[in-house]
């Protein structure tokens, strides 16, 4: 009966608590949900929320027959659960019953307007003699108590227990036994409370937020100081440093707070404007800032959320520069006021420095890409209401899913889930659709035509159907579609790969290790010597093919250190100035997540010898702004900057100075112990006797991962013999990867080997 839709409309205001929670609805709405006046009832808001009301008959017309009746609620009502004038709502009865209430817990949130007086200790008797006589209330009523001579202060119902104890949502009332507590400190939360709502007041509902928890915590913070009571001794007297600007990439969950925040209960008024707002004449932003914040002052305690403020008063912007001052000036009026401003911008430099001094939107909080944890949290959320196989699918996605936001996850998932469906719900030509009446929601079946005899044959089909899933197959169909939006260099993550997955590489390991491991392990030793500097960079150079990626990643995750990732080719494709304040965003990144190293991949596309040309321009900026962070970042210990290029020969000299990248390490083709070491990692569980003896000269001048190819293409063959002789067992031989490595082509010339073998001793 719940099924029918309600638009919320608005009572009358009035100052008492009577009838506050009534819901009216027409007679024949009503008598269709099977109400009578006076029943309990459910309200189900848009998203989920859930509040209760008393069934009541509309005194007056209720309008000329509206596409959807309306559910007219008082104002008390609508603010206890959030739901706004507007939005549509479901009905029906409730399973709960209007019981006295035990205990009742009230906060004080008196607006900074208000003339409380003093306290006399009569409050209490004040706000019993206000809720006696009241029909019913919830947790989240607001409500004003009076003094005379112009006195009052308002209260919120932060906690109501009843006996037994009831599911939420609930009404109750107050009665001669009832105790009633004004908390001496708004900071207090009950341990036994028993909400209208799944979140508490003045304070942020995490349910549907993921990998967030440090940035909850700061926000819940600002929120809590919203709720102390002005004459509460913990209360800090100068509330500037409240006002936050939250920043970070596109799709790391800025707006999702944003409207998180504007479901927080217990906040009398939530006013919103964005960015794109306030591009208009001057004194049109003039009026829409001042009135905004005027509003959130006359209703406090408030919130003032500007999404993309960066839009609207953009750093070094002369345009934007005017709207910048009048928002400073705004939110300078709300120091003293119980009145909480949160921004959100791309970057802290993005926007003008005026709103980012003192008192504004001084504190920052970032929103970071999610490390693997994070995304496995976020993957856990939005998979929680499908059935995976396996199991633990979310946390097999969040360790590869790297750079990927959470919008993007979302994307994934919502891509996954129709892959999956597609999967499940395979299409035909020789199937037709046909429609049963009343039957399975009047959904269309596919049936074969010649066995279609009747409608229970079709849902015989239906109902054998197995059961929805989504697998790891329909993630990686998903994960060719939904690349990761943000930018690859920003990933601060410690690799899987170890030099024990790089063959040969015994010599390389001992090398790092004197580069790296020793002057850490022996830090007493090593500053005897006065000439022993930490590096700041090494290059890695060599043919294609030859470990240099997987050097890097093995480097950081032997030393334990943290790695981004760059690509070059990435960083030179953006717009002009925006490859420069990507590098100087790397560098700040490794900073502050140090230990950490920062390989840059095809170093040669960013520091390329300079020519003439924009292109010769462009790639000057990116130069000179990675050689002032590599020279500036001298006191920030711990960073490490590796660098990989197949054409070391085209790097700009600058580049190489000393006290850049000093140590150069050549990566060539493996040797024969190498290529054994290679080809063991290969043939590890493999099926069969494979010699590797004879393919160690075969497989001479190739590179490691072209090795890695002629293997894959054995085990191709072997795969292909197995199919056609309609084997059950597979059977590998040496033949097998001697076929592999005549078919695989070689990138490695003769040339190639003579110019890294000149850089070598030119460098």
């Amino acid at each position: 009966m719940g099924d029918i839709a309600f638009i919320v409309r608005t009572l009358p205001a009035t100052a008492s608590l009577k009838g506050a929670f009534r819901v009216h609805l027409a007679p024949e709405t009503l008598q269709h949900l099977r109400l009578k006046v006076g029943d309990l009832c459910t309200i189900i808001g848009e998203d989920g929320t859930s509040g209760a009301g008393i069934a009541w008959r509309a005194a007056d017309k209720m309008g000329n027959a509206p596409k959807i009746q309306p559910a007219k609620m008082s104002e008390v009502l609508r603010d206890a659960y959030g739901f706004k004038q507007g939005t549509q709502v479901r009905i029906e009865a409730a399973a709960t019953t209007l019981r006295p209430a035990t205990r009742i817990a009230l906060t004080e949130i008196t607006p900074v307007g208000y003339e409380a007086g003093v306290d006399d200790d009569r409050w209490k008797v004040r706000c019993v003699a206000q809720l006696a006589g009241v029909e019913a209330i919830a947790v989240g009523t607001t409500f004003d108590v009076p003094a005379g001579e112009g006195i009052k202060k308002r209260f919120f119902v932060e906690h109501i227990e009843t006996e037994p104890a009831q599911e939420v949502p609930f009404l109750s009332y107050l009665t001669d036994h009832t105790d009633l507590q004004i908390l001496d400190a708004a900071l207090q939360s009950p341990t036994t409370t028993t909400s209208t709502s799944n979140q508490r007041p003045f304070h942020i509902d995490a349910a549907h937020i993921a990998g967030l928890s440090e940035q909850l915590k700061q926000l819940n913070l600002r929120l809590r100081l919203l709720c102390t009571a002005a004459e509460n001794e913990n209360r800090p007297r100068r509330l500037g440093a409240k006002n936050a600007l939250v920043y970070g990439y596109a799709g790391t969950g800025k707006t999702l707070l944003l409207d998180s925040l504007a479901k927080v209960h217990g906040i009398k008024k939530v006013v919103r404007l964005d960015g794109d707002q306030l591009l208009g004449t001057a004194s049109k932003n003039e009026s829409l800032i001042n009135s905004t914040f005027q509003e959130a002052i006359a209703s406090q305690p408030s919130l003032v959320l500007i999404d993309n403020i960066d839009t609207a008063a953009a750093s070094n912007d002369v345009a934007t520069r005017m709207t910048a001052k009048m928002l400073a000036k705004a939110i300078d009026k709300t120091n003293s006021a119980r009145v909480l401003t949160i921004a959100t911008a791309r970057s802290v430099a993005g926007v003008h420095e005026t709103l980012c001094e003192p008192g504004r939107l001084q504190r920052t909080i970032e929103l970071p890409i999610p490390d693997a944890g994070g995304r496995t949290q976020i993957l856990k959320l939005l998979l929680s209401s499908e059935t995976c196989q396996p199991v633990d699918l979310p946390a097999e996605l969040g360790a590869m899913t790297h750079g990927y936001t959470g919008r993007d996850l979302t994307g994934l998932v919502d891509t996954a889930s129709l892959y999956a469906y597609e999967r499940m719900n395979p299409e035909s030509d020789d199937w037709v659709s046909i429609h049963l009446q009343d039957s399975i929601a009047s959904r269309p079946i596919k049936s074969h035509p010649a066995d279609i005899r009747n409608a229970s044959i079709a849902s015989t089909l239906v109902e054998a159907a197995p059961e929805p899933h989504i697998s790891m197959l329909d993630f990686e169909k998903a994960l060719q579609e939904i690349r990761p939006s943000a930018l690859r260099e920003i990933i601060v993550e410690p690799p899987k790969v170890t030099f024990d997955d790089i063959g040969g590489s015994g010599a390389l390991r001992a090398q790092f290790d004197r580069l790296i491991n020793w002057p850490i392990q022996h830090q007493a030793l090593a500053a005897q010597f006065t000439g022993l500097q930490p590096k700041r960079g090494i290059l890695l150079y060599g043919p294609p093919g030859c470990s240099k990626t997987m050097t890097a990643q093995a480097v950081a995750s032997t030393y334990g250190w943290n790695f981004l990732a760059v690509k070059g080719a990435e960083l030179i494709s953006m717009y002009v100035g925006e490859s420069e304040r990507a590098i100087r965003e790397i560098f700040r990144k490794a900073r502050q997540a140090a230990p950490t190293i920062i390989f840059f991949d095809e170093i040669d596309s960013i520091a390329t010898a300079r020519t003439g040309g924009t292109d010769a321009s462009k790639s000057l900026n990116v130069v000179t702004t990675l050689l002032n962070e590599m020279d500036g970042f001298e006191a920030a210990k711990d960073v490490l900057v590796l660098a990989a290029t197949n054409k070391p020969e085209s790097l700009d000299s600058a580049i190489l100075r000393s006290g850049r990248f000093d140590d150069h390490i050549y990566l060539g083709p493996p040797d024969s112990d190498a290529r054994r070491e290679i080809l063991k990692i290969c043939v590890r569980g493999a099926p069969g006797v494979i010699d590797l003896e004879p393919l160690l000269a075969q497989s001479e001048g190739m590179s490691g991962a072209e090795i890695k190819n002629a293997w894959r293409t054995a085990c191709e063959l072997a795969m292909e013999r197995a199919v056609l002789g309609s084997q059950t067992i597979a059977n590998m031989t040496t033949q097998d990867m001697e076929a592999g490595i005549r078919m695989t082509t070689r990138v490695i010339t003769t040339e190639m080997l003579q110019a890294y073998e000149e850089f070598g001793r030119r460098s």
